[in-house]
C-alpha cells in the first residue's frame, strides 16, 4: 500500500466516469469503485484502454446522488490488468500542477 492511499480513508462508490488522457486521443468509461481526498480507484468492464503508469488523465465523474458531475485531474499511480476486471489507481492532481505534470513527462 501507498503513502497515497495510507494517508486519506477511502470510501466506496460506484459512479460513472467519463476519462480523456491529456496529449492523446484517448476516452474510456470506467467506474469509480473507491474514493478519498487524494485519489480513487477505476474499473473497466473490458479491456484497458491505452492508458499507461504516469499519464495524466481528466475525468468527468457523475455524482449520481446529488444530480452534478465534477471534473478533475490525476496521474495514473499504478495498473492492475490481473482481475477479472481492469483497475488503475489515480492521485488527484491541482489544476495548477496539471501543465508542470505534462512537461516533465517530456
Amino acid at each position: 500500500m501507498s503513502a497515497v492511499e495510507q494517508r486519506h480513508q477511502r470510501y466506496l462508490t460506484r459512479e460513472k466516469a467519463h476519462v480523456e488522457v491529456y496529449g492523446r486521443s484517448v476516452q474510456a468509461e470506467a467506474y469509480v469503485l473507491n474514493l478519498s481526498q487524494s485519489g480513487a480507484f477505476l474499473e473497466w468492464n473490458t479491456d484497458l484502454p491505452a492508458i499507461s503508469k504516469g499519464d495524466i488523465l481528466r475525468l468527468t465523474v457523475e455524482l449520481s446522488q446529488v444530480g452534478k458531475k465534477h471534473k478533475v485531474s490525476a496521474e495514473v499511480i499504478w495498473i492492475n490488468d490481473e482481475l477479472e476486471n481492469v483497475g488503475i489507481g489515480i492521485s488527484f492532481i491541482k489544476p495548477e500542477d496539471v501543465v508542470t505534470k505534462l512537461m516533465s513527462r517530456y
